[in-house]
């Protein structure tokens, strides 16, 4: 069984997107399905998901180290003259905010959910070949 990588990145930021950190994802390695819990969730999760290695947690974008990083190494690809600046920006509270309003008045806010989007998939694909899971790439295809 192969899981499908967007529902992957999918669960990342459903675990990524609860500031008291209680929503969690796992993935069952055998099957690829992929099970939530959170306050909001009514899903029933397996009996044996806490003690069975089949099931793994999926991690978050914490996790995977896709956050002052990846800002950083944009900035340094993209927007060299405003390393410094961004680096000093991840130095306090509210990085994020300032970024990205740094990135709309630099006109390259497309750019940079490009990137991260790269980012993302390149960790997810990383996290699965270290649990040996198996993967397919969804495609989009745009044509009509």
């Amino acid at each position: 069984m192969h899981v499908d990588l967007m529902d992957l990145e999918f669960a990342i930021e459903f675990t990524s997107s609860d500031y008291s950190f209680d929503n969690e994802a796992y993935v069952d390695s055998e099957t690829g399905k992929i099970y939530y819990s959170g306050d909001d969730i009514e899903e029933e999760l397996p009996e044996d998901i806490f003690e069975n290695d089949k099931y793994l947690l999926i991690p978050t974008k914490h996790d995977l180290d896709l956050g002052k990083r990846v800002a950083l190494e944009f900035a340094a690809e993209v927007i060299p003259d405003e390393l410094n600046n961004v680096y000093h920006m991840f130095g306090s509270r509210g990085a994020y905010s300032r970024f990205k309003s740094l990135l709309h008045s630099l006109e390259c806010t497309e750019k940079w959910y490009a990137f991260e989007n790269k980012a993302m998939r390149d960790a997810v694909i990383e996290w699965c070949k270290e649990h040996s899971i198996q993967y397919k790439i969804h495609e989009i295809n745009n044509t009509p």
